[in-house]
């Protein structure tokens, strides 16, 4: 199973926001003049990129990602590269936000559809990202003289001087969810709330597509990473509790950490907040062929704890489901509780989700979607679906890999505002989750009181589109 760390955004919260630019209802967009970019190795890496993702060409894909950021799946990062450049038509250069030798920020705008995105690039001495990333860019309406003459704006997002009614963002959220499903671009639920009560509240397509089962608003569905955030809240209580100090070493609170050295140099912070260095393939387990093997969280640790750190402690921001595994084995030591023991009694517990957890994907219980996926390399929009159930692990982990549903979400959601779960985040949250057949997105506190939760058994970006699409249309009459 694919993670998505190469394209995420990750709060200081320690949990992965997933932020990747995709289609989103096409039409067309005037051509524009490109910015010129900034000389030196950064502009050059940009230049190139961006050459590769215009060519829509694996091979110089491939060959970018190796040169200039090679950690990681190669194979698996290639192919989410080669589907954003199929998915966006190629990108233009629009605008320069930051311009150094070694570094270029700047914001691109996607030809198919329009979508402007922030995109960075920050090299190290040895000319390797140590920085790149893409999310959407968010305009704060001032002066851009070095952009290009703007086009028309789309029109499922026109501009705006006053705050969208509820019943208009339904109406819209409802017309693009109905096409979307009827492309073949959605199938799961959408949750939309107004100061805590439902607004808009709909389930598309099947969760078993083998047995002709419909989603419902009750089915429940892969959250993939979004399971990081009952991982750091988990930590978070931990600490308050006094059981272990986020600035300190993970020896001093895990003293037989099978790594001691990589144990001695990072702190538990570090590790929460993806700047530890600790990387790897957490489904590469020496030994384990069938990913369905892997049924606890301390069976991933073998996949990478003794390998060395990818870099210094604290040098750096790199999205890592492997710190994450790490911390989930910090919660069991720490605590004496089993992780998934823990989470169930501390977490979903005060907040009532009574339908959320790390099922055993051989024996999912009744209602609960499969995920469908069209996979593989190079793998095309139109390439026919088929289950991603050989692909996961037995059970998920401290990574990601549970399941919920809408209305535990809600729960969730409420819990955060009423502050009835120890440790854990404002309600305001923005997360996300994405691999293979999965995609789920939860939102709170928009504009308006809004919260808007998208569960799909398909893969990115079929729920992060739509959530994106909401989140533009609320923050356009700010």
């Amino acid at each position: 199973m694919t993670n998505s760390r190469d394209l995420t955004r990750t709060t200081k919260w320690g949990a992965a926001f997933l932020l990747l630019p995709f289609l989103f209802l096409a039409s067309p967009i005037r051509a524009q003049r490109e910015v010129e970019l900034p000389p030196g190795p950064a502009g050059d890496a940009v230049r190139r990129w961006i050459t590769a993702i215009n060519a829509a060409d694996s091979t110089r894909i491939r060959a970018w990602i190796t040169r200039y950021d090679p950690e990681g799946d190669l194979t698996a990062r290639t192919a989410r590269q080669l589907s954003l450049a199929q998915r966006s038509g190629g990108l233009s250069v629009e605008r320069i936000l930051r311009g150094a030798p070694d570094v270029v920020e700047a914001v691109v705008r996607e030809r198919a559809t329009g979508d402007r995105l922030r995109l960075l690039v920050a090299l190290d001495a040895s000319g390797v990202a140590e920085g790149f990333g893409l999310e959407p860019f968010e305009s704060d309406g001032a002066a851009t003289p070095s952009a290009a003459p703007p086009s028309a704006p789309l029109p499922s997002a026109p501009s705006r001087q006053q705050p969208i009614g509820a019943k208009e963002l339904v109406d819209r959220l409802r017309d693009m969810a109905d096409s979307l499903y009827r492309q073949g671009q959605f199938t799961g639920v959408i949750s939309l709330s107004r100061n805590g009560a439902p607004v808009f509240e709909q389930a598309y397509g099947d969760a078993n597509r083998e047995a002709h089962a419909p989603n419902r608003l009750e089915t429940a569905f892969n959250l993939g990473s979004i399971n990081k955030l009952f991982t750091a809240t988990a930590i978070r209580q931990l600490a308050a509790a006094g059981l272990l100090a986020l600035d300190s070493s993970l020896a001093r609170a895990w003293p037989d950490y099978p790594n001691p050295e990589v144990a001695r140099l990072v702190t538990v912070r570090q590790i929460l907040e993806h700047r530890s260095g600790i990387m790897g393939d957490i489904f590469n387990v020496p030994g384990v062929s069938d990913p369905g093997e892997l049924t606890h969280n301390r069976q991933f640790l073998a996949g990478f704890v003794r390998d060395s750190l990818r870099f210094a402690p604290g040098s750096r921001e790199q999205y890592s489901n492997a710190g994450y595994v790490v911390l989930g084995g910090l919660i069991e030591r720490v605590s004496g509780e089993d992780y998934y023991a823990y989470v169930d009694r501390h977490i979903l517990l005060p907040a009532g989700m009574t339908h959320t957890g790390h099922f055993a994907n051989a024996a999912l219980p009744k209602g609960t979607a499969i995920g469908y996926t069209r996979g593989g390399d190079n793998a095309r929009p139109t390439a026919p679906l088929r289950p991603n159930s050989r692909m996961l692990p037995g059970r998920g982990s401290a990574a990601g890999g549970g399941y919920s549903t809408s209305g535990d979400l809600k729960k969730l959601l409420a819990a955060l505002r009423a502050g009835s779960i120890p440790g854990a985040p404002p309600a305001g949250i923005g997360i996300a989750g994405g691999a293979e057949g999965m995609n789920a997105v939860v939102e709170g506190a928009l504009p308006g009181g809004f919260d808007i939760i998208v569960l799909a058994n398909l893969d990115p970006p079929a729920a992060e589109r739509i959530a994106r699409q909401v989140r533009r249309w609320l923050r356009a009459g700010e």
